[in-house]
């Protein structure tokens, strides 16, 4: 079920208003039906994977609260481990291997960039089963206590508004939470629909609408003026930002409904003034499970360079390969391992840029002209086009159609957005002003909606 969609505007009111009217366990019952529902929605077949994953990490939190034995305790993690990593194998790695090997039809796979036009991946998969995994491991390490309850353990794994793209959340951020059981106040209500409108917007109005200028120079560079090529990548970084982080703005937004704070999953990235601190800015809890369960442990940078320099690009390349199969994810994560390699580099020797004036916006100009590859190695199809398109761009191919003409100035403008909600926005802005105001925002967002949103689409990171 889409957030953007007829259906969540008739299933979200309901389920909010049974959860208001309800005392304590009817409302966690609520939630969970209706987070089941929810996902059912999108596809009832894969429910049944999301209860064996729940299934497992709450019995294994239970054994290892009364395990003592450091034998027994490694088999229990290693049962979470083996099961919910072999399911997302399974479904999200497997098929693409039999592809690559020839095996039966599967070879038609790899003209794809996603096995989820088959619907062949569960939606959501790697999200829950990173946030269960976090559990066990935190209960394993002994930094969590085990969840005793079944629903709110359950209801922990699936809670709608992020099961299917985030954020991850940690078990100790979210049961207290949900053992509070608070009814959120009229300004947390206010602030809620404020970001899931926010969050609508930048989706419905600016991703879909990106998508549709450029989805035809990512299908077929060649076909495309060298300066095209290039504006349509950073117009597809523009576009993946407001759908992701779209996505995570409505699912905040619709925590706040229920009197949940769910942590931010992006801190303006592009005005972070380096391509570092661009990673850094961008889906913020990923980057935190990947550090404190993968990259912490391999010791980061607190060992000897040559040790280090492999630990950051093992990392980033699990994190390439963790968004798919395909070798564009694999290149795109190696791509974002060397940019983390010479920051750490530059880092580690003293060197550092000066201070002066208009150094930010020179940040942004770096910010893209280092990660458009990266830009371009996740959105193309094959490897063999993301070459064809670096080649374009670099000699500036003057042959083909173009779109520059009008893609530039919208990469402007929101450009200019982007800097002027780092500036002065701080997702608070209706409980400032009065009724009448709200009114006149809500209806404007409204119409906004019915004159610039074209046909419904699925979030990108849907297929993640």
């Amino acid at each position: 079920m889409l957030f953007n969609s007829f259906s969540f505007a008739v299933f979200m009111p309901v389920v909010w208003l049974l959860w208001l009217w309800g005392g304590p366990r009817f409302r966690k019952a609520v939630l969970l039906v209706g987070s089941y529902l929810f996902y059912a929605g999108g596809d009832p077949r894969f429910v049944p994977l999301l209860w064996l994953s729940t299934g497992i990490d709450y019995g294994v939190g239970l054994l290892l609260a009364r395990a003592e034995r450091r034998g027994l305790r490694r088999l229990l993690l290693g049962l979470s481990l083996v099961v919910n990593l072999g399911v997302l194998v399974g479904f999200k790695y497997l098929p693409f291997a039999l592809a690559a090997l020839g095996v039966g039809g599967w070879e038609q796979a790899l003209s794809t960039q996603s096995f989820h036009v088959w619907g062949l991946v569960p939606a959501g998969l790697s999200f829950y089963t990173f946030q269960t995994l976090s559990y066990t491991i935190d209960v394993y390490r002994k930094q969590t206590e085990p969840c005793r309850d079944p629903v709110e353990f359950a209801l922990f794994v699936a809670f709608f508004p992020q099961l299917i793209a985030g954020p991850i959340l940690r078990a100790d951020e979210f049961l207290p939470q949900l053992r509070a059981n608070r009814t959120p106040a009229r300004r947390e209500i206010v602030q809620g629909a404020e970001l899931f409108a926010l969050g609508l917007v930048k989706k419905v109005v600016i991703a879909d609408n990106i998508g549709t200028l450029i989805d035809p120079v990512m299908r077929r560079p060649e076909l495309y003026t060298g300066a095209s090529v290039g504006v349509a990548s950073l117009l597809f970084a523009a576009q993946i930002y407001c759908d992701f982080s779209g996505y995570s703005t409505m699912a905040r937004g619709l925590g706040h409904l229920f009197g949940f704070t769910m942590p931010r999953n992006f801190d303006s990235p592009w005005m972070q003034g380096t391509p570092l601190g661009y990673r850094r800015g961008w889906h913020i809890t990923i980057a935190r499970w990947f550090g404190d369960y993968v990259y912490k442990p391999l010791g980061g940078t607190r060992v000897s360079m040559p040790r280090a320099v492999f630990n950051i690009m093992l990392l980033w390349l699990l994190f390439g390969i963790w968004h798919g199969a395909g070798p564009t994810f694999a290149v795109w994560g190696l791509f974002n391992g060397v940019v983390h390699l010479l920051s750490y580099l530059a880092k580690r020797w003293g060197w550092r840029m000066p201070d002066y004036p208009g150094k930010r916006l020179v940040g942004v100009v770096l910010i893209g002209v280092f990660m458009m590859p990266s830009f371009l190695f996740f959105r193309v199809s094959s490897v063999s086009a993301g070459l064809v398109a670096l080649r374009r761009m670099a000699v500036l191919a003057p042959d083909g159609e173009d779109i520059f003409r009008y893609g530039w100035p919208a990469l402007l403008v929101l450009l200019v957005l982007h800097a002027v909600a780092f500036r002065w926005y701080d997702e608070d802005l209706l409980n400032r002003v009065g009724p009448v105001c709200r009114t006149l925002v809500f209806g404007g967002v409204a119409l906004l909606l019915l004159v610039a949103a074209p046909a419904a689409q699925p979030f990108i990171y849907y297929q993640f």
